[in-house]
């Protein structure tokens, strides 16, 4: 496996260190870690890497040491770029990442916002799974199935990495029905339309309940012991309340749910979730 770790010695990038030494990395893994200077513009227009200070050299080579295990190589490399986001990504297609970690907050003014700019551009244009850390620790997982491919492959990520291997999973999914404007009918009219608004609230549970059960089931033949359960409401808003709720470590899910918002780059789920859980989230893209 090869992953790659954005770090810039903030608290949010060794946030990412330590939940990435948490993990269970297997043999054979490569993690890079990567800390993105910009250039320095000389007179003329010449451009040359600035110098790194040496605090931050020294926390990028404890970052390092942090990393360190049998059967694991652990590098770094200091990339001079402009555009932080666009110098990881194309670092990670180099490296041919399998998955890249960010801390929620990085350093400079973005600091103080529910996440930092690099942690959501990098969400929204990676090719590959992008963890965005906020614990230091994962024990427990919320996966949010929504039955749409890029949640179909966070399940396939979850059921056979063993980065979560024998972690508990609750399985959530989360139905939603617009509700009819129902002003200006008769009140008889009225009471059929509530009727047949009932009835389809009702069979869309059920087959939301029935989606989280076979995904919950698909995980436990992984091997992992997985429950699951079905809500209604705002999907983003119960998924992070289950998560809040269970004190879970991470939450998983795809970049993109099913209907009109799926064509956009990332769904806005996905981006709501990202920006408000209270825990790490793993956001998975679809093929």
């Amino acid at each position: 496996m090869k992953i790659l770790v954005a770090f810039d010695g903030s608290a949010g990038s060794r946030t990412a260190v330590d939940l990435v030494a948490d993990l269970r990395v297997p043999d054979g893994s490569v993690v890079t870690l990567v800390d993105v200077v910009p250039s320095i513009v000389m007179l003329g227009g010449f451009t040359a890497p600035p110098p790194t200070a040496p605090a931050r050299s020294a926390d990028l080579a404890k970052a390092a040491r942090r990393l360190e295990r049998p059967g694991v190589v652990v590098g770094t490399r200091v990339i001079s770029g402009d555009d932080v986001v666009d110098t990881l990504l194309e670092t990670a297609r180099e490296l041919d990442a399998d998955l890249i970690v960010a801390g929620h907050r990085g350093h400079g003014p973005l600091t103080t916002l529910f996440l930092g700019s690099v942690a959501r551009e990098l969400v929204e244009h990676a090719r590959c799974p992008v963890l965005v850390a906020r614990r230091s620790r994962c024990e427990s997982i919320v996966f949010a199935e929504d039955g749409s491919e890029s949640a179909y492959r966070a399940r396939r990520m979850l059921a056979h990495s063993p980065l979560f291997a024998r972690m508990p999973v609750r399985v959530v999914s989360v139905s939603r029905v617009a509700r009819p404007l129902l002003s200006g009918i008769t009140p008889g009219v009225r009471e059929e339309a509530r009727a047949a608004q009932r009835e389809i609230e009702t069979e869309t549970h059920h087959s939301y309940d029935v989606l989280a059960e076979e995904a919950a089931s698909d995980l436990r033949i992984a091997g992992l012991e997985a429950t699951a359960e079905a809500h209604d409401g705002d999907p983003a808003e119960q998924i992070v309340h289950v998560a809040r709720t269970a004190d879970a470590d991470l939450i998983v899910m795809g970049t993109r749910g099913r209907g009109a918002l799926a064509r956009a780059t990332l769904g806005s789920v996905a981006r709501s979730v990202v920006l408000t859980a209270p825990c790490s989230v793993l956001v998975v893209p679809a093929a």
